[in-house]
């Protein structure tokens, strides 16, 4: 033994470790066998410190020389079977202790049949019960959409393309609510962000630059986040042009020596305009507006670059060194690298102020040119004297007849007007005012307490147009939809209220109401399942009734959990007054090994709940059992339901992902 390099006390160890691996069972080669053996030792070791044995002998102790000390039981085996080994005579042996009395056998008896009895209730009963709550476990991840196809280029001009897409087909764990999209030049990287946001399949970028190879790609976007980019399409804009002509001039500001001009500017026609450019030509203040530009003696008035200073939307440019009292002309044109706008296609004929100037005259003849039940468009006739300087913007009042409650309904340059939001079947009476650099006129027919040339009746009311659902939820989730529309024309009452109905797919139901309210957008968040196509549609009342029906749309909500995916849920409504049965079943049938396998694989094949889904159901129950299984030796009670509520009940919904109304009861 000593030239195999082994000590008696290894060879101690090596027949202890074979001895007690055979009385249990246990093959030496078996790779299970040190884990068993180890807990063995444990065992053993236990049962030696606590019952040491009246009787004497040798043992061996931690250095591996023989010891006298007392016997423990359980080394009588190892004693006798080195001594053989040794060739000496086995030494008496003590009488054993019986390790379990009668009175001792019968009481583990009864705690192991006390054991086994709560276990059953608990794995008929516990189980059963709380089938109506949601399973537990770890969070089902959140997809985001799927990549739509490269968009379709629809036009293409020197600054402007249009364009088309379709929603991918893989819409992931949310519902989408936003398209973005991307463009860049052919030597430009992708922008860090998008620059354009839809709702809706079809769209414009702007402001490009001609004779350009641009890309475009899309990407959608839903509660998951977004998805990824498409493919691109690209394309050559057409070849740049000298700018649009400015569409618009008015006058912003005048002294006696400046005038300040607010120009609207037009395309760039796929070049960036560089500045806007007034020129300025003296007349006559009696010369006929008619006459030829070609005769008038322009000149340079003032340059703004571009971008400029906006005013009102606007671009600004102050004339400067002008004569006090004198009347000009006024034109602008833009410029870019390719060249000149062509001038405004007539130029305005302004003055400056005089020396003596005052406020302005009384504007007259108030008309409407168009009117329905709850607006007026209307015109007027400008004073006859601008009290010598002139008029940069004029206010106009509404007010009912003999109501005196005057309002402003609108300010501007023009002299005209579009007044909204009015009662219908309601006379209303109007006046305005000028305003100028030394201050506001006088208002015209202040009164307004008589049916006259400026007091006017709307027309007959009626119950408003419909209003129209937006084509993507503003925002969903696993449990709810937000869904907006837009504001109907009141026609002529204002409206009180909105209504929307939605359909119930659990039950297969029909339309129903489920919010009334003045709100223009509605969160609908009670009894919905994940991954579910919902139907609504939405109407606006006055106080003469309610509108049409607006077109109904489908919006889906999210996936939520494992169970919370098109699949599952539809296997929860097929099977949803047979479910909870198959379920115990599955839970009774497979109580003997207490397989995880065994029940995920039953639910799975009898409910036809996916195999990540059936596992909810069997951690809804492994937790009751383990946490609750004192308070649930009476199933029925509250203790045993505020128990699995409270240990249980967190982790079972964020595993699903289903409500709990949608369980079986």
């Amino acid at each position: 033994l000593s030239s195999q390099g082994r000590t008696s006390t290894q060879m101690d160890e090596g027949l202890r470790d074979r001895g007690v691996r055979a009385s249990f069972g246990v093959n030496a080669d078996d790779e299970r066998a040190p884990l068993l053996t180890d807990q063995l030792d444990s065992h053993s070791n236990r049962g030696q410190a606590a019952q040491p044995n009246a009787g004497g002998g040798e043992r061996v102790d931690s250095s591996g020389a023989l010891t006298t000390n007392h016997y423990y039981e359980g080394d009588e085996d190892l004693e006798r079977a080195r001594t053989q080994h040794e060739g000496k005579a086995s030494p008496a042996t003590p009488p054993r202790k019986p390790c379990c009395t009668r009175r001792r056998c019968c009481c583990c008896s009864f705690s192991l049949l006390l054991v086994a009895g709560l276990a059953v209730v608990g794995i008929i009963y516990v189980y059963p019960l709380f089938l109506k709550y949601n399973g537990g476990g770890p969070t089902a991840p959140m997809v985001a959409p799927g990549s739509p196809d490269a968009p379709i280029i629809t036009s293409i001009g020197r600054s402007t393309v249009g364009l088309e897409w379709e929603p991918p087909e893989e819409t992931g764990t949310g519902t989408i609510v936003l398209f973005q999209v991307q463009w860049r030049g052919e030597d430009d990287e992708w922008p860090m962000y998008p620059q354009l946001n839809q709702s809706d399949v079809i769209g414009e970028a702007t402001n490009l630059l001609g004779s350009v190879d641009y890309c475009f790609r899309v990407r959608a976007v839903s509660s998951a986040g977004p998805g990824n980019f498409s493919d691109s399409a690209c394309n050559r804009t057409e070849p740049p042009t000298v700018p649009q002509s400015p569409t618009l001039m008015v006058p912003l500001n005048t002294s006696t020596t400046e005038v300040t001009v607010g120009v609207d500017v037009g395309e760039s026609n796929g070049d960036p305009i560089d500045m806007v450019i007034v020129e300025v030509a003296a007349v006559a203040a009696q010369a006929s507006k008619g006459i030829a530009a070609s005769n008038l003696k322009w000149e340079f008035g003032c340059l703004t670059p571009f971008p400029c200073t906006e005013d009102g939307g606007m671009c600004k440019c102050t004339v400067s060194d002008l004569s006090a009292g004198k009347t000009y002309e006024m034109r602008s044109r833009a410029n870019n690298s390719i060249g000149d706008s062509p001038w405004t296609n007539a130029s305005a004929r302004w003055h400056t102020d005089s020396t003596q100037a005052d406020v302005p005259g009384l504007p007259t003849h108030i008309s409407p040119k168009t009117s329905t039940a709850s607006s007026f468009t209307l015109w007027w006739t400008p004073p006859k004297s601008d009290g010598g300087a002139m008029v940069t913007r004029y206010e106009l009042q509404a007010a009912r007849l003999a109501a005196n409650d005057w309002s402003l309904v609108a300010s501007g340059y023009s002299e005209e007007a579009n007044v909204t939001g009015l009662l219908g079947n309601t006379t209303y009476c109007f006046r305005v005012r000028g305003v100028n650099s030394v201050g506001h006129g006088r208002w015209s027919e202040p009164n307004g307490t008589v049916l006259g040339t400026n007091c006017f009746r709307t027309g007959r009311s009626s119950p408003p147009d419909a209003p129209k659902i937006l084509p993507l939820p503003l925002r969903t989730s696993g449990g709810s939809i937000t869904i907006g529309w837009t504001v109907p024309s009141s026609n002529g009452r204002p409206i009180l209220n909105y209504t929307v109905q939605r359909d119930d797919w659990w039950v297969d139901g029909n339309l129903t109401t489920d919010f009334q309210g003045e709100a223009e957008e509605y969160t609908a968040n009670h009894s919905m399942l994940p991954a579910t196509v919902y139907t609504f549609r939405v109407l606006a009342a006055n106080s003469l009734g309610p509108s049409n029906w607006s077109a109904q749309v489908n919006f889906s909500t999210d996936e939520a959990g494992f169970c919370g995916n098109p699949d599952d849920v539809a296997a929860y409504k097929a099977t949803k007054t047979t479910m909870k049965g198959d379920i115990q079943r599955c839970l009774i049938g497979c109580a003997i090994g207490g397989s995880h396998t065994c029940v995920v694989d039953c639910i799975h094949k009898q409910v036809g709940l996916s195999l990540p889904c059936a596992t909810c159901w069997f951690n809804e129950g492994t937790c009751t059992i383990k946490k609750c299984i004192r308070p649930c030796t009476l199933p029925k009670s509250q203790a045993c339901a505020d128990c699995s509520e409270k240990e249980c009940f967190p982790e079972c919904v964020t595993c699903s992902g289903i409500a709990k109304e949608f369980f079986p009861p």
